[in-house]
């Protein structure tokens, strides 16, 4: 049936496109009853309902509508993205496997299947699927500057799951490559540096984060951390403060801002912060332990 021939289905269509979904359901509801053994009305109520976070009505919808025609491929991609958020992963990657099957020219299937896989835990399925689906929406001549990003942050994100650092770094330098502007991208490559011990390479990294993103205090952390280890006890102490200011009932930020401290034998100040950071946090043993050292060594002398 054509959706022009049906003024039901083009009113679903228009809600659909301006992100009306409870209308959409509605007339869909109308399609169905009146035409039960058509299936543009269930998947429309399915994809409907998906926006709206309703997965298990939009699996039920789905059902139907593959019953009816068991080869429509939106109707496999639209279960599998049900499934997948309700987390029954294994019947998400069958259903986009099986869109796959029907149209291997669709980016979106590989993407999500991608998805799954990595959530499953089958990463090297994860990063094929994820690198095919990019090179899929190159093909396609419609890619979005922004959709790659995101994809190829995803297959860096599997690797680092994997525990394949260099290959996470990879692809997070051809996305900032490609956009300076990336914040996510300069935080992460950061991040992965400082697992890796690079400190020199970590430091611009997050230097940069913070003059595209100065007010994410999780980042003055992590820089924090980074001249902690490369004895840069003052800027520890200063990147910790602002972290402080910006999230000011993190304990751990008080408890590595009195490591600092305590370098520069600024007991006093340590104390502070260990004493402050048991306050917030009253079962924390680092800072229980830095504490009495503290205490210590200012008894000492030292």
């Amino acid at each position: 049936m054509s959706n022009t021939l049906h003024p039901i289905l083009d009113a679903a269509d228009h809600a659909m496109e301006s992100g009306q979904f409870n209308l959409v359901v509605e007339h869909a509801g109308q399609w169905i009853r009146e035409h039960p053994d058509d299936v543009q009305g269930y998947r429309l109520r399915g994809q409907a309902y998906n926006q709206l976070f309703e997965f298990h009505r939009a699996i039920v919808d789905f059902d139907a509508a593959l019953q009816l025609k068991s080869d429509d491929f939106e109707c496999y991609l639209g279960r599998g993205n049900a499934h997948l958020a309700e987390k029954h992963l294994d019947l998400a990657i069958l259903d986009y496997t099986q869109a796959i099957a029907l149209n291997p020219q669709n980016h979106e299937s590989f993407h999500y299947r991608g998805q799954a896989y990595c959530e499953n835990g089958q990463l090297e399925k994860a990063i094929e699927d994820l690198d095919q689906s990019i090179k899929l929406l190159k093909q396609s001549g419609n890619a979005e500057g922004w959709a790659l990003t995101e994809m190829i942050l995803e297959i860096a994100e599997v690797y680092a799951y994997q525990g394949n650092h260099q290959s996470a770094i990879d692809h997070l330098t051809r996305v900032i490559e490609a956009d300076k502007d990336c914040t996510v991208a300069w935080y992460k490559r950061g991040t992965l540096f400082c697992k890796l011990k690079m400190y020199e390479k970590a430091l611009p990294d997050l230097t940069r984060t913070l003059a595209l993103d100065p007010d994410d205090a999780e980042v003055y952390f992590y820089r924090g951390k980074v001249h902690y280890k490369l004895h840069a006890f003052d800027k520890a102490v200063d990147d910790f403060t602002a972290g402080i200011k910006l999230s000011p009932n993190e304990a751990s930020f008080y408890n590595r801002r009195g490591i600092a401290y305590a370098c520069q034998k600024n007991f006093d100040s340590a104390i502070a912060d260990f004493s402050r950071a048991l306050q917030l946090d009253p079962n924390n043993e680092a800072a229980s332990k830095n504490l009495r050292k503290a205490e210590a060594k200012k008894a000492a002398g030292i």
